[in-house]
Formats: structure tokens, sequence, C-alpha cells
């Protein structure tokens, strides 16, 4: 089975993602975050990442937690990919890059197991 990804976060419009990130208009920015077992902290790292830049959308890759971090995700404001098992961090990666490409967006990547640095 293919993950597909959430509606909200779907490609509105027909065109290439190359011809629409080049127009006037200002590309979707998707924060991927691909995560294992994050579930204590991830609903704080989403919503603190979407209260300091609420233009982003932002894109779980859950690796296969075995724990609720989908669902705690899910429950901040973040999509969620998630693969049926874990795979290693280098699968979740390439699953993102693969849905921000399908979806057209430019992306930014940051870790679930980080002490927050946007205090800082």
């Amino acid at each position: 089975m293919v993950p597909t990804a959430p509606p909200e976060l779907a490609r509105r419009d027909p065109e290439p993602p190359s011809l629409r990130l080049l127009a006037a208009e200002t590309p979707r920015t998707l924060i991927l975050i691909p995560c294992l077992n994050e579930g204590p902290r991830i609903a704080d790292i989403v919503t603190e990442v979407l209260s300091l830049h609420p233009q982003f959308d932002v894109l779980i890759v859950d690796d296969g937690s075995g724990d609720d971090t989908a669902k705690a995700a899910e429950a901040s404001g973040a999509g969620v990919v998630r693969l049926p098992l874990h795979l290693g961090f280098g699968s979740a990666l390439l699953l993102a890059v693969v849905a921000m490409i399908c979806m057209g967006l430019i992306a930014g990547f940051m870790g679930a197991q980080i002490e927050s640095f946007f205090r800082h």
C-alpha cells in the first residue's frame, strides 16, 4: 500500500511543480519531520513550528512508531504519512521527499528528537 498525502496538503493546481514554483505567487513551504516513537513530544514540536511559522505546512512521516506519534501529530495540526513498519530514517526521508515532489512544494527538514532551538 502506497501512503497518500492528506487532502489538505494535496496540490490544488494542475500546473507542473517547476512552472508553479516559478510563478509570481509565493510557493507553499512544507516542513517535513520524519520520526519514530516521538508521541510524548511531537505535539509540542508541531505546535511550536506552526505558531512561529503559520504560513508553513507540517508533514510528519511516521516511521512505523509503536506509540501514538501519528495520532498526536495529527491532533496538533500536522499532516501525517505513516509507514507500515520501521524502515529507518533514510526510508522515511525518501518518502517525505517523494511526497514533497508530488505536491509541488518547497521543503525544509528537521529532526523530531531535538530540544527546541526556536526559543534561542
